[in-house]
């Protein structure tokens, strides 16, 4: 069986090309790159062939498309570009996911290097890099449990008889939830033909707890931490802060905060 080929990287396809243009022979360039001659000519034929192609149809595309087909065969931004795809490369190898806007702050800060003046890392932008090296986005790991609809409805028809007799002003609804702070997002740009594999998940979380009247009135929102004292709140007054802060050993609520008298000192 004839061994598999394997792609160059694209920077290694972008130097074949410039040592062409330098004058230097298949061979030559074969052994600067370290590839064999029949991959450095399919390399060159495919540019001469995009070339060409381009030149065919010239005349018969508005000049929009010709614009955005030169664009896609000779990227303006090459060096921000290659800058990004090695990011999204390496941080593939290491399990974190990257997002579209992380790209592009990526693009910024290597045009800032670069002094690059006029680059603005739009949607648009992204869009064709993305278009030319098959990047798209993927779901790392993960499923959504859905909420038993059953259990939703009987409690949705107990609700009326559970506030019959209390003023609006005094029936108030309060969701809990945890905020992973630490945790990535399961949604990355992955390279065609990587697999998926998210890394260990982080579990350091906060815990909150969000409350409002019928008639609108809001409850400062809580927050439970592990610390008593966190770091960052030192020096700061937690009594004149817009939200209240309990502590527990693992962040979760308990009896004792969720409690109607505590609930309540949360409104002062």
């Amino acid at each position: 069986m004839a061994a598999k080929r394997h792609p160059l990287p694209i920077e290694t396809r972008a130097e074949v090309i410039e040592l062409s243009k330098a004058g230097k022979s298949e061979r030559q360039i074969a052994l600067q790159v370290g590839s064999s001659k029949g991959q450095v000519g399919r390399i060159l034929r495919d540019q001469r062939d995009k070339i060409e192609n381009l030149k065919d149809v010239q005349g018969n595309i508005p000049n929009n498309l010709k614009r955005r087909k030169l664009v896609d065969i000779a990227p303006k931004y090459c060096e921000i570009e290659n800058a990004c795809v090695l990011f999204l490369e390496r941080a593939k190898e290491h399990g974190i996911p990257v997002t579209g806007p992380m790209l592009r702050t990526l693009a910024l800060r290597e045009a800032e290097n670069c002094n690059i003046q006029g680059f603005s890392a739009s949607e648009g932008w992204l869009d064709r890099v993305k278009r030319r090296h098959g990047i798209h986005g993927r779901h790392l790991s993960g499923e959504a449990a859905s909420a038993n609809k059953v259990v939703v409805m009987n409690w949705m028809e107990q609700i009326p008889e559970l506030i019959e007799g209390y003023d609006p002003k005094n029936i108030f609804n309060c969701d809990e939830t945890g905020l992973y702070y630490k945790q990535t997002t399961s949604l990355s740009l992955v390279m065609p033909g990587d697999a998926c594999h998210g890394g260990k998940a982080q579990k350091e979380r906060l815990t909150l707890l969000i409350c409002c009247s019928w008639m609108g009135e809001k409850v400062k929102p809580l927050i439970i931490g592990k610390s008593t004292r966190p770091r960052c709140l030192r020096s700061v007054d937690l009594e004149n802060m817009s939200i209240s802060y309990k502590s527990q050993k693992s962040s979760w609520m308990n009896g004792d905060i969720f409690s109607w008298g505590g609930l309540m000192n949360l409104k002062a």
